[in-house]
């Protein structure tokens, strides 16, 4: 009866030694599950890093599903990006770009919320981006500006007056 006792408290005496290490270990950042700030044409959660500069030369090509007709898309050209970010903070990056794809410039940012570590498994970041396009339309449909309330109603009156010609 007394060894079972003993075994109890020996059993006791090993459950907190075992647990110590994960809770009174530091919060240390984890390794980002993206290796750059983008991942294929869309931006990740990953920052350039406080001074850090990424210059990058994008391209898309055609449509896909037309197989050996236009080669797999090679066929119909590429629209190309250039880009510039830079790195303001660790937290804070900002960048400009230019598309080939309707002559478009941008003026983008990404702001890191939320990182990831050992007691947080999750990272969030904002990314806005202000896009111009500059090729030659044939067709002018003027300024439109749209708001969005949640009231149906409210909305549709306010989009007509605000997009109503004088």
């Amino acid at each position: 009866m007394a060894t079972q006792n003993m075994n109890f408290k020996v059993n006791w005496f090993l459950i907190p030694l075992f647990l110590s290490p994960i809770l009174l270990s530091a919060q240390k950042r984890e390794q980002s599950a993206f290796l750059g700030s983008s991942l294929i044409h869309m931006p990740s959660t990953e920052d350039v890093g406080k001074n850090g500069l990424d210059f990058r030369f994008n391209h898309r090509f055609g449509n896909a599903k037309s197989a050996s007709y236009d080669f797999f898309g090679l066929d119909n050209g590429a629209n190309t990006q250039l880009s510039l970010d830079y790195g303001l903070t660790d937290r804070i990056t900002v960048g400009i770009a230019r598309t080939s794809f309707q002559k478009t410039y941008e003026v983008r940012g990404k702001i890191r919320l939320l990182t990831q570590d050992s007691g947080f498994p999750v990272t969030v970041s904002f990314f806005g981006v202000f896009g111009q396009e500059t090729a030659k339309q044939r067709t002018f449909y003027g300024p439109y500006l749209k708001i969005s309330s949640g009231f149906p109603i409210v909305d549709s009156e306010a989009n007509r007056r605000l997009n109503s010609r004088p």
